[in-house]
C-alpha cells in the first residue's frame, strides 16, 4: 500500500513529459506542489483516485491528480485542510509553514515569495 502511494506521488510530481507539459500561469501558487506532496503522503489514501482506499466524497473535495488539485476548494475547506494537517504530529514546523503559505496564496491571494 505504501509503495503504491509513493509511486502515485512520484507520477504526480513527475508530471507529463516535457513535450506536452504546459507552462504554469505567472501567478501560480508556488506552494501548491509541496503541499500536494504532503497531502499525498498523509491523505493520499482517500484523495488519490487510483487507490482502492480512495473515497468518492474525499475526491469530490480535492483530487490530488487534478490540475490544479485545489481547484474546487471552497473558502471554509481551506480552513479544514489546515486543521487536519496541523493535527498530524509528524508534520514539521517547516511543513506547516508551507501549508500556511499555500492557503494564504490560494484562498487569500497573498502569495509569500520566500521559503518558510
Amino acid at each position: 500500500m505504501i509503495l503504491l502511494i509513493l509511486l502515485t506521488l512520484l507520477a504526480i510530481v513527475a508530471g507529463p513529459p516535457a513535450s506536452v507539459a504546459s507552462r504554469p500561469p505567472a501567478n501560480a501558487n508556488r506552494w501548491a506542489e509541496p503541499t500536494r506532496g504532503l497531502l499525498a503522503q498523509h491523505c493520499g489514501q482517500c484523495h488519490l483516485p487510483n487507490l482502492s482506499t480512495s473515497v468518492p466524497g474525499a475526491l469530490a473535495v480535492f483530487n490530488l491528480t487534478d490540475e490544479p488539485w485545489y481547484g474546487h476548494l471552497e473558502r471554509d475547506q481551506y480552513d479544514a485542510l489546515v486543521r487536519r494537517l496541523r493535527s498530524i504530529r509528524e508534520l514539521t514546523e517547516t511543513d506547516r509553514a508551507v501549508v500556511d503559505s499555500f492557503v494564504l496564496c490560494a484562498r487569500d491571494e497573498v502569495c509569500p515569495t520566500t521559503s518558510p
